[in-house]
Order: C-alpha cells, then structure tokens, then sequence
C-alpha cells in the first residue's frame, strides 16, 4: 500500500518551481526531468515517464513487484522539474494475485526535482511524500 502511495504522490507534482536549494541556501539546478525513469528510495518500485508529454493526457501501466499492474490515465502539468501529476483513472488489471489499490492512484500529487532527485508529496496529505531517484 505505501508503494501505491508513493506513486500517487509522485503522479501529482509537476507544477511548483523547478529548484530546490541546498543547506547554504544556494539553488540546485535540476537536471533530470520528470519525463525520466524514476526510482522510489527505499521500495522496489520504479516509474517509467519518458514517454510522457507535459500537458497532455496519457495512459501508463504501473507495474508491483508481486506481479499486479494498475492502467492508469493521467496528465503531467507544470514544468520538467516542477509541477503535478493528475491520475484522472485508475484500474486493477487483473492480474497478479490482487488488486493492490488501484483506485488509491486517482488523486494529484505535486512534484519538486534538485538536481537528479524528486520529492513528490500529495496535494491533500503534503506531509505524506515520497523520495525518487
């Protein structure tokens, strides 16, 4: 459940700025963009968004670990490195040996990218996020 939480998150953050900063208040340019294949830090868990197009609505599978996949529809807003992501429609693809939660995806997160690495926090829970590289 934490893993389809992180994809969540991840799925509705492409519209803030596009830097963070480091502990000397200097900006850290991002330089991997949210249409990249990303990793969830600490779970098995990766998203591939090179084929996703900013602006414009998209269907993706998201594939668990255990074999079950979630066909989603969703649009990234917002800039390469900052922004959210809209999961409009989410469905268990019946495979695996269950549903892991695929109606949990259909929510925004919003995203911030430094440098090669992304925090994706949901847009109603912002203490909820999750770390990718």
């Amino acid at each position: 459940m934490r893993v389809l939480k992180s994809l969540v998150i991840f799925l509705a953050v492409v519209g803030l700025s596009g830097c963070g900063s480091d502990s000397g208040g200097t900006a850290v340019a991002c330089t991997k963009g949210i249409t990249s294949n990303w990793s969830a830090v600490g779970v098995n868990f990766d998203m591939d968004l090179r084929a996703a197009t900013i602006g414009f609505t998209r269907d993706y599978e998201i594939a668990f670990s255990n074999g079950a996949s979630c066909a989603i529809e969703a649009k990234l807003t917002g800039q390469e490195c900052a922004g959210s992501i809209v999961v409009s429609d989410s469905v268990w693809n019946n495979d695996g040996p269950s549903d892991p939660g695929c109606n949990l995806l259909a929510r925004t997160s919003t995203f911030t990218i430094s440098g090669a690495s992304m925090v994706a926090c949901d847009l109603i829970n912002t203490t909820e996020c999750t770390s990718y590289e």
